[in-house]
C-alpha cells in the first residue's frame, strides 16, 4: 500500500525530530562515579554544579567511547588566598594509562562567584578523544595544593556562529585597497619599525588577517612572522610560510604582489587595550592587514 502525502511528511518529521534528540542527547553531562564533591557556582544570577578535585582525591568516570569529551574548569583558590597561579594543570589518565596533560591559564573571574560569594577562577574548556569501548576517566589536578571544579560533558558542545566586523586601527604605515577577484577591501600596511596600533575594550577576541609583500626578488614563497604586544608586554610571535596571491592585487600599488592571507586569533582581556603589531623575521619591507572583532564588541558600552 502507497503511504498517503501527509503519512509520509508525518514519517519524514518523526524521522528528523528523532534525530534531532539523538544528537543533543549525545551531548550530555557526564557525572563522576563520586558525587559527593558537588559544589554551586553563580555567574550572572544562574547556578551551575561542579565537582572538586585534588590531587589526593582526583575525580574518576565511566565512559563509553568512542567519545568527544570537554572538560570545563575553575581553580579554586585556597582559603583567604586572593591571588592565584599563572597556570594549573590537570592530567587526564584513561584505564590507568595516562592520556595528556591539560595547562590552563589561571585567572579570577570576574563574575563567577561560588556559594560563600567567593570569586573562584575563570572558566577554562578542553575537547579529549576518548577511544571505543568503556572507559574508565581519571582527572587529576597536578599541584598538591590546588582544588580544581570540574564539569565533563560528552559531545562537542554548540558552536556560536561569531558576526566579524571589520575595525579600522588607530595607527599604521598607509591604507591601501586590495582588488580579490570581483571584490576590493581596505588593509593597512605595517612593518618592522612601523607597528599596527588598535585600541580596543575587552574581554574579546580580535581576528587579524596578514599578508606579506612580495617583490620581484622575493619568489614565490617566503617565511615571516607576527609579534603582537598588549600593551607594550609581548604576548606571541606567530610563524608563518605563505605563497604568493594569484588572484589579489594592490591597485595602487603595482610593483607589490600580496601573499596568500594568514590568519592570527588575539584574545583581550576585560578592560581597554592598546594592541600592537609588528613585522619580524622576513626580507620583505612590510606587510598587509586587516582587522576583525566580534559584532557584539561594537557596541559594547565602554
Amino acid at each position: 500500500m502507497i503511504p498517503s502525502k501527509r503519512a509520509a511528511f508525518g514519517l519524514v518529521l518523526f524521522v528528523l525530530l528523532l534525530a534531532a534528540g539523538v544528537s543533543r542527547a549525545a551531548d550530555v553531562r557526564v557525572h563522576p562515579t563520586d558525587e559527593s564533591t558537588l559544589i554551586r557556582v553563580r555567574v550572572d544570577g544562574r547556578w551551575s554544579t561542579y565537582h572538586t578535585a585534588t590531587r589526593a582525591h582526583p575525580l574518576d568516570f565511566e565512559i563509553d567511547g568512542p567519545a568527544t569529551i570537554r572538560v570545563l574548569s575553575r581553580l579554586l583558590p585556597g582559603g583567604e588566598v586572593v591571588e592565584m597561579p599563572d597556570t594549573y594543570r590537570i592530567r587526564l589518565e584513561v584505564d590507568g594509562i595516562p592520556l595528556r596533560v591539560l595547562e590552563e591559564e589561571s585567572g579570577l573571574s570576574r563574575r563567577a562567584r561560588s556559594e560563600g560569594g567567593v570569586r573562584v577562577g575563570a572558566l577554562r574548556r578542553q575537547t579529549v578523544r576518548l577511544p571505543a569501548g568503556t572507559r574508565s576517566l581519571r582527572i587529576i589536578p597536578d599541584a598538591p595544593d590546588q582544588v580544581v571544579a570540574l564539569r565533563v560533558f560528552r559531545g562537542e558542545g554548540s558552536k556560536k556562529n561569531i558576526q566579524w566586523v571589520s575595525f579600522a586601527p588607530q595607527e599604521y604605515m598607509m591604507a591601501v585597497r586590495l582588488h580579490s577577484r570581483e571584490t576590493e577591501v581596505v588593509y593597512y600596511r605595517f612593518g618592522e619599525d612601523d607597528p599596527v596600533c588598535c585600541e580596543v575594550y575587552g574581554p574579546l577576541q580580535m581576528k587579524v588577517l596578514t599578508r606579506i609583500d612580495f617583490e620581484k626578488e622575493h619568489g614565490f614563497s617566503q617565511k615571516y612572522a607576527i609579534k603582537v604586544y598588549l600593551d607594550d608586554q609581548l604576548v606571541k610571535t606567530w610563524p608563518f610560510k605563505a605563497r604568493v596571491s594569484h588572484v589579489s592585487t594592490y591597485p595602487d600599488l603595482p610593483e607589490i604582489t600580496p601573499g596568500l592571507g594568514q590568519t592570527l586569533m588575539i584574545d583581550v582581556p576585560e578592560g581597554k587595550h592598546t594592541i600592537t603589531i609588528q613585522l619580524d623575521c622576513t626580507t620583505a619591507r612590510s606587510a598587509s592587514l586587516r582587522v576583525f572583532i566580534p559584532e557584539k564588541a561594537v557596541t559594547r558600552r565602554r
